[in-house]
């Protein structure tokens, strides 16, 4: 009895170590979404997945420079201020004050407005639906990072495929889009030639 016991609690513990740490999207897909490959499994998996689910951990060297992670770039998608270069520049800390932006598009959403701030957009699943908009590549999980401080908790990072302007098709890209109930969105469109105008130059 004693023996089936301890298996059952083995078993209970393993299972545990393997529960997602976000909902909807397990460990290992989740850790991928950040920007990395890896080969932790169970409990250092869980670990490793917790610490990056918040932003910070993106900043954590036990994280990025673990021996069972590497970080592969990947393209991110861009639909609102981002992609003003002065934005994204700021936003990422960067260097280059002039950020390479690639006009394209994605597929399977649809732009709205967040209504607590008006202006911003928040992108909503919309089957069939194109959104235009610029995609940049990320080399560093730091600018991972940087960009989920500046979207806050009111965006999630989510798997895309980007199509750019000449027809290049970039598959795994990475786009934010909203936790926000729907009912706290509004129709509408983001206008980046005032949002530039108005605070991407000041």
């Amino acid at each position: 009895m004693q023996d089936k016991a301890n298996a059952a609690a083995m078993d209970s513990t393993k299972s545990n170590s393997e529960d997602s740490v976000v909902p909807g999207i397990s460990n290992a897909d989740y850790v991928k979404l950040c920007g990395f490959r890896t080969e932790a499994t169970g409990s250092m998996l869980a670990d490793l997945a917790q610490k990056l689910s918040k932003a910070r951990g993106l900043f954590d060297k036990s994280v990025i420079n673990h021996p069972r992670m590497t970080f592969e770039p990947f393209y991110f998608f861009f639909y609102g201020s981002l992609q003003a270069q002065r934005t994204l520049m700021r936003a990422c800390r960067l260097d280059d004050p002039h950020p390479t932006l690639v006009p394209a598009s994605i597929k399977g959403w649809r732009n709205a407005l967040a209504k607590m701030w008006g202006q911003y957009p928040a992108l909503v699943a919309a089957e069939g639906n194109e959104v235009k908009g610029m995609c940049w590549k990320c080399e560093k999980p730091e600018h991972v990072g940087h960009l989920r401080v500046y979207e806050t908790d009111a965006y999630r990072m989510e798997f895309c495929k980007i199509t750019t302007e000449k027809g290049e098709v970039i598959e795994n890209g990475r786009v934010f889009v909203s936790t926000e109930p729907e009912e706290q969105l509004t129709e509408g469109s983001f206008d980046l030639a005032w949002y530039i105008d108005s605070y991407s130059n000041s």
